[in-house]
């Protein structure tokens, strides 16, 4: 079966944590992941090629889940860090700072408010948003006297060649769990309106009429295969491709109209046909327009 979920893990614990809970929890859906470790740049053509296959969506965390989300168009699931992963963190230290610097992407900061009050200690935020500056902002905390970092793999790695202890924070069960089951969703529901779509399309393709459908800026949407046989221009051509650049004698695009289906006659490439127009909407809003076009010839014979 092709794999719907690649789960990224930028270091090996959680490489080896995922496939535990896979087979552990998630034995019923097992054959639809595939984990992998990798980290940041390593993990580009691992996705890329993973979405070629079919992968529906990507579970990552950190600075790999944000540089995945730039280089694919499908859902990524960012697995969170949690109040219990940055204790657990915190535990693994004999210091007791009153200064922790806390480093890496949005995801693995979040929720440090809560524990400064239980423990009586302060965070001193160090916010990622490239590879690039990590060196540098760690740089700067131990310079404001920050001896222990905790974040993630790089973060940690970076403060150690700095000369002070950097502990990675790992990702517990639970957050884990969380991921998958929200990724297993997204997945299902991705799949479910591939079918309905595939369905949909079978039924406009073998369609004897010409159906032909547009934006609100009137550019080409769907141009069916009759269209393709009727006026000698194949789909990928046409979509995205204004209406009245590929079909100028089409003129009822010009027009305004209500609600109401219309119909005329038109003349298009020394053939005749029945225009049906109705206008699309989804939830009320108009989203375009198609048109139903029938061969006169063929209704008359």
């Amino acid at each position: 079966m092709d794999k719907q979920i690649l789960f990224v893990a930028p270091f090996t614990a959680l490489f080896d944590q995922a496939q535990t809970i896979i087979r552990d929890q998630f034995n019923d859906s097992a054959d639809k992941i595939r984990v992998v470790k990798a980290d940041l740049h390593e993990c580009v053509s691992i996705v890329r090629q993973g979405v070629e296959n079919g992968v529906e969506v990507v579970i990552s965390r950190g600075g790999t889940a944000s540089l995945i989300k730039e280089i694919v168009d499908i859902p990524v699931v960012d697995i969170q860090v949690t109040t219990a992963d940055i204790l657990r963190a915190l535990q693994q230290s004999a210091k007791r700072p009153e200064i922790v610097g806390i480093a890496g992407f949005e995801s693995v900061i979040y929720g440090r408010e809560d524990l400064e009050m239980l423990l009586g200690i302060t965070f001193y935020p160090i916010t990622l948003n490239s590879e690039d500056e990590a060196a540098g902002k760690i740089a700067q905390a131990v310079q404001q006297g920050v001896k222990l970092i905790i974040g993630d793999a790089i973060s940690a790695k970076i403060a150690s060649t700095l000369g002070v202890e950097g502990i990675v924070i790992h990702s517990g069960r639970e957050a884990i769990c969380k991921s998958l089951d929200e990724a297993r969703l997204i997945a299902r529901i991705r799949r479910e309106e591939q079918e309905k779509s595939a369905l949909l399309r079978m039924l406009i393709d073998q369609s004897a009429d010409a159906i032909i459908a547009v934006d609100n800026c009137f550019r080409i949407t769907l141009f069916n295969s009759m269209a393709e046989k009727y006026f000698k221009v194949s789909a990928i051509e046409a979509v995205g491709q204004p209406l009245a650049k590929i079909l100028p004698q089409l003129n009822l695009h010009e027009e305004k109209f209500d609600d109401e289906l219309l119909t005329a006659v038109q003349s298009i490439q020394d053939k005749s046909f029945s225009v049906k127009t109705s206008r699309l909407y989804i939830k009320n809003e108009p989203i375009g327009v198609i048109y139903n076009l029938q061969n006169i010839q063929h209704i008359k014979s």
